[in-house]
């Protein structure tokens, strides 16, 4: 019997050959191909939520700390110059300690602090766009100031995928 079937494979009689017709490679490699291309669109898609929420994140925290620095300045003020009450303003200037006025505007899009005879500070970030500031002093005359400050930023590029806009408005009690 081994006679048998050692002269079968030695004449090649009884080879089985083995590997891939042409079709089922043509299928084996459309598969791959589309699992490649799923992972690459993926990986575009992660890549495009993560710029977002950059941007996002870069406006929030713009708004919240140029929020804090105006409160605590309201605060820290001996006086509210303008907006006078019952009025509203795009700037908004503070009698500091030691006689130094502190004046809060919009120029070109950034939200800049200019103290009196001193050099101005910008509060925001070249890719926030401050598109709206606005103070409205909501005390009647002579009673303590009662600021309200909206403020309203958005991304400085043109495209519309990472455009994005936040309002904050907060409403801050002059200290005596």
């Amino acid at each position: 019997m081994r006679e048998i079937v050692s002269v079968l494979i030695s004449s090649g009689k009884g080879k089985k050959l083995t590997g891939f017709t042409f079709v089922e490679t043509l299928i084996y490699t459309a598969l791959i191909g589309l699992v490649i291309s799923g992972f690459v669109s993926f990986s575009f898609v992660i890549v495009g939520l993560k710029n977002k929420n950059q941007i996002v994140r870069e406006i929030n925290d713009n708004l919240r700390e140029t929020q804090n620095f105006i409160v605590h300045e309201i605060k820290e003020a001996d006086a509210i110059i303008s907006p006078t009450a019952g009025n509203a303003s795009s700037s908004l200037v503070l009698a500091m300690p030691g006689g130094v006025e502190k004046i809060f505007l919009v120029e070109s899009g950034v939200l800049k602090v200019v103290p009196a005879g001193g050099v101005e500070q910008s509060l925001t970030v070249n890719e926030v766009r401050v598109s709206d500031l606005n103070f409205a002093n909501l005390a009647n005359t002579g009673a303590k100031a009662l600021i309200k400050t909206s403020l309203h930023m958005q991304t400085q590029g043109s495209s519309q995928e990472f455009r994005y806009v936040q309002n904050l408005t907060t409403v801050v009690c002059e200290r005596y």
